[in-house]
């Protein structure tokens, strides 16, 4: 075992050396390249909690917004509900209404209406509009002026494309009387 064993050996460690050094060069990148992904992954996961923070503390926020809200909303029906009836109170007719009227209307038998019609010789007979809304005017209390201008703000309001469920809703009247007034400005 000579020197030819000696150099053949050294000649593979030289060899083993080189292959290490070479596969430690290539390596490396890819090492690098996970320490990379590695710093990107917590930064996300970083963000990503940061970001759930925030939708909690808006949730949070949202949440007590509502709860605000309903308590607000409570107050204003309540606040609704004593303006009625300070109006009810306030008003003339309600003095008269509770004092007599409702005594009154008890027992008062309603009154029979037979339609205005007026018949001559040779015409067919005409219906006297002006006798019924004069009668409906009586049987709702409404004058002739507020009668006007309840159409009118039904028609302006039907013009703006309002429906007329809200309509009747606004105007403190019934979807019927809206349905009518509607009908016969379109004829």
């Amino acid at each position: 075992m000579g020197l030819e064993y000696y150099g053949f050996a050294f000649f593979i460690f030289v060899l083993i050396c080189a292959v290490v050094l070479l596969c430690n060069y290539l390596f490396s990148d890819v090492k690098r390249q996970h320490k990379l992904l590695d710093e990107k992954e917590t930064k996300l996961l970083r963000l990503y909690q940061t970001i759930e923070d925030v939708l909690d503390e808006f949730y949070d926020s949202v949440e007590e917004s509502k709860n605000e809200m309903k308590k607000t909303m409570l107050e204003i029906e309540s606040l609704k509900e004593v303006r009625k009836k300070e109006q009810i109170l306030s008003s003339p007719d309600a003095a008269r209404d509770t004092a007599a009227g409702t005594r009154r209307r008890q027992t008062a038998p309603p009154e029979r209406r037979t339609a205005p019609f007026r018949e001559t010789a040779d015409a067919p007979p005409v219906i006297d509009f002006k006798g019924i809304l004069s009668g409906a005017e009586e049987e709702t209390g409404k004058s002739a002026a507020e009668s006007k201008n309840t159409h009118n703000s039904i028609l302006e309001l039907a013009e703006q494309g309002k429906a007329r469920s809200q309509i009747a809703k606004e105007l403190n009247i019934t979807q019927s009387e809206v349905d009518l007034v509607i009908g016969i400005n379109k004829n």
